[in-house]
């Protein structure tokens, strides 16, 4: 064998062995990674995949805040200085969150079934949240990494 060709081949071995690193060693622990990992879940209906990908308790929860939030802004009523008020929509947030959560299980599973009127109060807010939000017809244009530690990445997406 001549040289060049065992430059060459090491130039090959080496190559192959940077891809590997550069795959196990940073591309598998990007965002953009796990994003795609969530849409496949999406796509083959795998429920588990998803939840493990997605901690939808504090997704929805800080959701609800922020359009609580954005609600009193927008109509400038004074909602969250009623101490009241505070308190009931603290009090409506866990099933609000919880149907929110199961909504996102049934569309992961493929089962989303149009539903016929709720008679769940939580339900109704989940599903006004949800018309409001506008996220039916959202399409994802970039993903930004906020921050990133340990195994949990805070990314903002623009719809």
């Amino acid at each position: 064998m001549s040289s060049n060709a065992k430059k060459i081949g090491l130039g090959i071995v080496i190559a192959i062995l940077c891809a590997i690193a550069f795959y196990f060693l940073y591309w598998i622990k990007t965002p953009a990674y796990s994003l795609n990992i969530i849409r496949e879940s999406v796509v083959k209906h795998d429920v588990a995949t998803f939840e493990k990908h997605v901690d939808m308790d504090t997704l929805y929860t800080k959701a609800f805040d922020d359009g609580i939030v954005a609600v009193d802004k927008i109509q400038g009523d004074g909602t969250l200085s009623n101490p009241l008020a505070v308190g009931f929509l603290q009090m409506l947030k866990p099933p609000v969150v919880a149907a929110l959560k199961n909504e996102t299980i049934e569309y992961v599973k493929g089962e989303k079934e149009n539903k016929a009127q709720s008679n769940n109060k939580a339900d109704d807010f989940a599903q006004g949240m949800k018309s409001k939000s506008g996220v039916d017809d959202s399409k994802l244009k970039d993903i930004t990494v906020v921050s990133k530690e340990n195994s949990e990445a805070i990314v903002a997406l623009t719809l």
